[in-house]
């Protein structure tokens, strides 16, 4: 854990005492956690103290039990023992601070004159049951490591206010505490309060402890309960925090083998990063009142959220979870938030990445008012006028506004012929923009413009603007090749993306529907002009078809969207769960709108395979699900054709193209089922569908 690094941003203030016991250069934290008047200090040093000693801080006891005793036979209603850095094994358990105000500071050194938590750390070895123990008094606990705490049915550290006695009112705060290594049927922090008490547990690491319980519980319902900016990391237990009428934010949850979150009547979970648990949130039967906004809810094994009980939600993020229980609330995201590494002791991995979607996904909760380093939220992470906070624990750093990418970019026909003859008289130029973007598209002969076809701002998406073969006059061209160049532009930065597009006005004499790379004579021309007036296929951007590729993956998907008229989604800029796409290329937003269809699926080592060819059987199986025909009546003789038997999964899909002449078989009488489907024979697939009215 960086704890360094989250103690130096979340340091607010630097107090100097001259008159008082407090060392001077002292600092103090968010939640101040040193009494800003000091009256009954006991100073405790194992290394320099004797237990014979008055415990003051040129002569300290040695051991944090004597300095327990000495308070508790003082006069005075509260002390604050002071411990220096060290490790310290013979302490007698439990560490009872009740029976008046008695709290605890670690992380002493320099002869009390300095304190620095991260590197002069106090560690306590724990006991067989409660460590440390709080019994219905205000107390302070901060700045120490408690480990191998071994067996007991009680907690690390347990707290109990709950007396009955409203009118008693008790504060107890919990921070900057590590537990690790310990073994108990507790948990790490448990607090057991009443209406009226004061609780706030922050700025602790639990790590690698085995509960029966979990790691942080308020019990009952406190006035005022937080538990915020904690690191739970590798526990076994049912719980990682669990609470009633608490505020629960700014948490780093992993690796947990229970719950991650565990609402209650009245608690509220908002701004915690929940990953690679068992479980994300679980809201209790009868628990009303709950609630949980700006999570980010990832990589937990069988549930994102389980809401058994009432609870209200929104601005959540859930991505790769086992099962998702509840409705998806109008705000919520199903965003991937790229985190580094869910299985990290380094508190940055758990940061959105920089390129997510799910940046400025949040909604603004007046209490998290910083994140889990101690920066102000909001940002505004997108570079617009809107300040939307970041889902989860840490607000992603600096403008990340994405700079505009140009995809997919191409001229079909890229031979034209504007001859006014109504045949290829004009060019579409087609393009996917990532961002919202100043775009220019320009046509030029050479290095002269010859043409503005379009200037303006264009959001996210696929865009088309047509050139008629005219220049700036309104004249017509010479026959010649030119280049349209796209230029896209943002306050992050600038593309330009160049290609060649023909002049030919004599192309459409000679070429089917306009693809240098078929005849007009070519069997396979009415299908090629048929998908290409359907805008299912557009060739290649140097202006050919190749009929006679094989088709792959990503082809197939696009295709098969655009042949069945499914509405195209944006690409969300995630990989989308597969390990071998490219982000932003041309074919994601087939692929993700495809994946949301449930028209298309990857393989069980989580890849794709983009460019994978795709067989006959295959294509027919695809396309014929896809346009919901219904193959109930279909009947196979024992083989459709001699190399197809009807008892494989596949003979089903042959007997119906065979029976309503979509592919045909080879001269020999063979189908050859597991041979790639050509691009030609996927036009010739979409046009006899359609000319046979099926």
């Amino acid at each position: 854990m960086n704890m360094s690094r989250k103690l130096m941003t979340i340091f607010v203030g630097i107090v100097m005492f001259t008159s008082m016991a407090l060392p001077a250069g002292a600092i103090f934290v968010i939640e101040p956690i040193i009494p800003l008047i000091i009256l009954n200090p006991i100073y405790v040093d194992n290394a320099s103290g004797v237990d014979t000693n008055a415990g003051t801080k040129v002569a300290p006891v040695k051991t944090i039990t004597k300095a327990i005793q000495i308070a508790k036979a003082g006069a005075a209603a509260s002390y604050q023992i002071y411990v220096a850095e060290g490790d310290y094994r013979s302490e007698t358990f439990p560490l009872n601070l009740s029976s008046k105000g008695i709290s605890i500071y670690g992380g002493y050194y320099n002869s009390f004159g300095s304190r620095d938590i991260a590197n002069h750390q106090t560690e306590i070895m724990g006991g067989a049951n409660n460590s440390i123990e709080v019994v219905n008094v205000n107390s302070t606990i901060s700045g120490i490591k408690i480990y191998n705490q071994s067996g007991g049915a009680g907690s690390v550290i347990t707290v109990n206010t709950d007396d009955a006695n409203v009118a008693t009112n008790y504060s107890v705060s919990i921070s900057e505490v590590e537990i690790v290594d310990c073994t108990t049927l507790g948990g790490g922090i448990a607090v057991y309060a009443e209406n009226g008490d004061n609780v706030k547990i922050f700025n602790n690491f639990i790590h690698d402890m085995s509960a029966f319980g979990g790691g942080i519980l308020i019990d009952g319902e406190p006035t005022t309960g937080e538990i915020h900016h904690n690191f739970l990391y590798n526990n076994i237990g049912f719980y990682n925090i669990v609470a009633d009428k608490a505020t629960i934010y700014n948490n780093i949850i992993t690796k947990g083998s229970g719950v991650g979150i565990n609402l209650r009547k009245n608690a509220k979970a908002y701004n915690n990063t929940v990953v690679n648990n068992n479980s994300g949130i679980y809201v209790a039967s009868g628990v009303t009142g709950a609630e949980f906004k700006n999570n980010v809810i990832a990589s937990n094994t069988t549930k994102a959220v389980d809401i058994v009980g009432s609870a209200t939600y929104d601005y959540n993020v859930y991505y790769g979870n086992g099962s998702l229980t509840n409705t998806l609330a109008a705000h919520d995201s199903s965003c991937n938030p790229m985190l580094t590494n869910v299985n990290s002791l380094n508190e940055n991995d758990y940061a959105l990445g920089s390129t997510s979607s799910c940046i400025d996904k949040g909604t603004e909760i007046a209490i998290v008012t910083n994140d889990y380093f101690g920066e102000s939220r909001p940002k505004d992470g997108n570079d617009d006028a809107f300040y939307n906070t970041d889902p989860g624990a840490i607000e992603a750093s600096g403008d990340l506004a994405a700079a505009p990418g140009i995809s997919n970019a191409m001229a079909s026909p890229n031979i034209f012929s504007p001859n006014g003859d109504g045949i290829n008289d004009t060019t579409t130029i087609s393009y996917i923009l990532n961002v919202t973007s100043d775009i220019l598209v320009e046509i030029y002969d050479g290095t002269t413009l010859i043409k503005e076809v379009f200037a303006g701002v264009q959001s996210s998406g696929t865009h088309t603007v047509v050139w008629n073969g005219e220049n700036t006059a309104g004249d017509s061209v010479i026959e010649k090749i030119y280049t349209f160049k796209i230029s896209a532009t943002n306050s992050e930065s600038g593309i330009n993306y160049t290609a060649s597009i023909t002049v030919d006005y004599a192309a459409d004499e000679v070429n089917c529907a306009g693809f240098p790379d078929v005849s007009l004579s070519d069997p396979l021309c009415p299908a090629i002009q048929y998908v290409k007036d359907e805008g299912i296929f557009s060739g290649y951007p140097d202006g050919t078809f190749r009929p006679n590729d094989v088709i792959n993956r990503a082809e197939t998907t696009k295709v098969i969207l655009l042949g069945f008229n499914v509405p195209l989604l944006p690409d969300d800029g995630t990989n989308l769960g597969f390990t071998d796409v490219i982000l932003n290329a041309w074919y994601m937003i087939y692929l993700r709108t495809g994946q949301e269809a449930g028209i298309v699926q990857g393989y069980p080592d989580g890849t794709f395979k983009p460019s994978q060819q795709v067989n006959k059987v295959e294509m027919l199986k695809i396309f014929l699900e896809t346009a919901d025909v219904n193959l109930s009546g279909v009947v196979s003789p024992s083989y459709p054709y001699p190399d197809t038997p009807n008892n494989v999964w596949y003979s089903i899909y042959v007997q119906y193209s065979k029976d309503h002449a979509l592919v045909d078989a080879a001269s020999n009488g063979n189908f050859y089922p597991a041979e790639g489907m050509q691009r030609g024979d996927v036009a010739q697939l979409f046009y006899r569908f359609d000319q046979a009215g099926l």
